[in-house]
């Protein structure tokens, strides 16, 4: 985190098998370091979102991200695991709400749907789905 509050996090799946060992270390020993994130691969798997941006320079630029709807569920997904530090799961919930909520307003061609978003145990999507229609949304998350 940086002065001004703006905070980053360097994250990657955990391995595939627990004998192998993958290298969690940017650059040189003092550089960052990324964390495991369990069931990232989800999120990995899903569609790519590509958008072209205009950064400060005036320049454009393609930026590309995962899916924001696999985002906004893996991230509910966080806030509910039992050995998530508290202020993370609490901040994961508000990340994921507001996400859902943005594409649901801003980009109708997103719609939340169980096709779209099979990289996810379908037990983990109704769950997410009850969590949603609970929540003060706009219409359009089944």
């Amino acid at each position: 985190m940086n002065k001004t509050g703006y905070m980053v996090d360097l994250i990657k799946p955990e391995p595939k098998s627990i004998s192998m060992k993958e290298r969690r270390q940017v650059g040189n020993l003092d550089d960052l370091v990324a964390a495991e994130i369990e069931n990232l691969q989800w999120l990995v798997s899903a569609p790519k979102f590509n958008q072209i941006i205009i950064g400060q320079d005036g320049f454009p630029a393609s930026m590309v991200a995962p899916d924001p709807r696999a985002f906004a569920i893996h991230k509910l997904w966080l806030s509910k695991q039992a050995n998530r530090e508290p202020l993370k799961k609490k901040r994961d919930r508000s990340q994921a709400l507001a996400v859902c909520k943005l594409v649901l307003q801003y980009m109708p061609e997103f719609e939340f749907k169980k096709e779209d978003l099979r990289m996810f145990p379908k037990a983990l999507i109704t769950e997410a789905a009850q969590i949603m229609q609970a929540s003060d949304l706009p219409p359009g998350y089944e």
